[in-house]
């Protein structure tokens, strides 16, 4: 019987890989090879909305999440609403060539507050054989940072439905949809076939990821998730941090003749530091504290460049002026304010204890739906998935020791009266934290041109989950420099990345006083902080 299955569902599979590009994309073959309208209880898929076309060729170059590839494949957009609600949520979906096919499917998320990256997330799944989705969530094709507006139905109304598709919803019925829909237009519900999915994301991307395996644990069997903005309420009011120190001190540093590029527009810089700069520098690296010294959260290296710091030229007055950083500023305005708007007006009479509060009253009110940092996945574990989380030691947007702290705090929650020593080697079954020499925000750093990338990692993913390939190191990339091209490894926390030889040999070693240097005492709450 087991020999008859089998020979089924290689016939069967071979059947679906006979068939071209051009067989499988037509709104015809998707509409018959469709999922059942209810399928999914309380969403309504909607086939007459599908649009497809064929895409050949298709190159992208330049990618740290992917290499450079060619190829191509079929673009899939379709619909579907909540039952009793009346809405409209689009869909895409890319698949790759049937012969190119290798039963996996990937789900993506977006940046900043865009739930979707739109096509620059998408071809990371062609290379891997993968379908590759993205969702927009309901709030139309753009949706860009200010469209945050989105959260609100009017002044003082919030619109929770928008609020918990962003926050977890949409990514999750993208995946569970998307997941039915690869299975059903490749046959794989006919010969029982396994398919594999996985999560690629960093940034708001990274919360995104974070919701779903904090939420779903059998949803993927694997997720590499960058960079993380979880801890929303944290996270955005600590871009705030930086504009509220240039108030304290009265004083807004001009940037530096190199990030002015704007000819008479601004006028030219010398370069030079001044005592003040170096103050209010200084400042920024010590961390957001209370007016009585207790610690509220992290801040950036400082190797990181002064990002939320940087300042308006006012031609006017001819000065430079507080630019408030706007990740920040919306989310107090229309969040906490709820009022419409994309930033605040002004910081006047905010202070550091402004900012504590904040935080609290964010963390307080959207502790269920944005936060996204629920130590305890026992289940994750329990089902299998492997998780590859990574940041860069040098991001300006979102702090490192972010992602240091919910590591220990998972390993600490699941692995109560073991030592240090075995409760990381207990986590590092399941889920391992990777720290990047020198990496920015989601990306490479200008500044530290010869410094790795780990732009493969879905492949060493996929090589974890499918083949046991455990990744001790993480495979990275020089994309820079007079080094372009070298491979490099990442050392995995807790270890930290030491070179001997002159600079030739790296071992990774445990170093105490580097680790310390990643953990703080977040004593301005007297909630534990995960």
């Amino acid at each position: 019987m087991r020999s008859s299955a089998l020979l089924a569902g290689v016939a069967l599979s071979t059947a679906v890989h006979a068939l071209d590009l051009d067989d499988i994309c037509t709104s015809s073959y998707l509409a018959a090879h469709f999922p059942a309208v209810d399928f999914y209880p309380g969403i309504t898929l909607n086939p007459g909305s599908i649009a497809a076309s064929v895409v050949l060729n298709a190159s992208v170059t330049g990618n740290v999440f992917y290499p450079d590839i060619t190829f191509d494949y079929c673009d899939v957009n379709f619909t579907y609403s909540h039952d009793g609600l009346g809405d409209s949520v689009v869909l895409t979906y890319w698949l790759p060539s049937p012969s190119n096919f290798e039963n996996r499917f990937l789900a993506t998320g977006g940046g900043g507050y865009a739930i979707n990256s739109g096509t620059n997330s998408l071809p990371g799944g062609m290379g891997y054989g993968a379908v590759a989705g993205d969702t927009d969530g309901g709030f139309g094709p753009i949706f860009e940072d200010d469209a945050v507006l989105d959260f609100l139905v009017a002044n003082g109304t919030r619109n929770w439905q928008n609020i918990y598709m962003f926050g977890y919803e949409a990514i999750h019925e993208m995946t569970v949809i998307g997941k039915e829909f690869t299975k059903t237009v490749f046959n794989m519900t006919t010969n029982n076939a396994t398919l594999y999915s996985y999560y690629q994301g960093c940034s708001e991307g990274g919360r995104e990821g974070w919701s779903q395996v904090q939420r779903y644990a059998d949803q993927f069997d694997g997720a590499t998730i960058g960079a993380p903005a979880f801890r929303f309420a944290f996270q955005q009011v600590q871009h705030l941090y930086s504009n509220v120190v240039e108030m304290d001190f009265d004083y807004y540093p001009p940037p530096s003749a190199a990030a002015t590029p704007f000819g008479a527009a601004t006028p030219a810089q010398n370069g030079t530091v001044s005592a003040q700069a170096i103050a209010v520098a200084q400042k920024i690296l010590d961390g957001l504290h209370t007016t009585d010294g207790k610690r509220v959260y992290f801040t950036y290296t400082s190797s990181s460049t002064f990002t939320d710091a940087q300042t308006a030229y006012n031609a006017t007055s001819q000065s430079w002026e507080l630019d408030i950083t706007s990740l920040g500023g919306s989310f107090v305005e229309v969040l906490l304010d709820l009022k419409n708007g994309s930033n605040l007006e002004t910081l006047e009479g905010v202070t550091y204890d402004t900012l504590r509060d904040w935080i609290w009253e964010g963390w307080n009110q959207y502790n269920d739906v944005l936060m996204t940092n629920w130590p305890d996945l026992t289940p994750v574990k329990q089902a299998g998935a492997k998780i590859i989380h990574f940041h860069g030691e040098s991001d300006y947007s979102i702090p490192t020791a972010s992602s240091v702290r919910y590591f220990e705090s998972v390993r600490q929650i699941m692995n109560p009266g073991l030592s240090y020593n075995a409760s990381i080697e207990a986590q590092n079954e399941f889920y391992r934290l990777f720290l990047v020499p020198g990496g920015s925000h989601c990306n490479y750093n200008t500044a530290e041109p010869n410094g790795p990338w780990p732009q493969t990692n879905l492949a060493v993913l996929i090589d974890w989950v499918e083949n046991g390939i455990v990744p001790v190191t993480l495979n990275a990339t020089v994309l820079q420099g007079e080094n372009i091209g070298t491979n490099q490894q990442i050392c995995g926390w807790p270890l930290r990345p030491y070179w001997t030889n002159n600079g030739t040999t790296m071992e990774c070693v445990y170093d105490q006083t580097s680790i310390d240097s990643w953990m703080y005492d977040l004593d301005a709450f007297n909630m534990p902080v995960y």
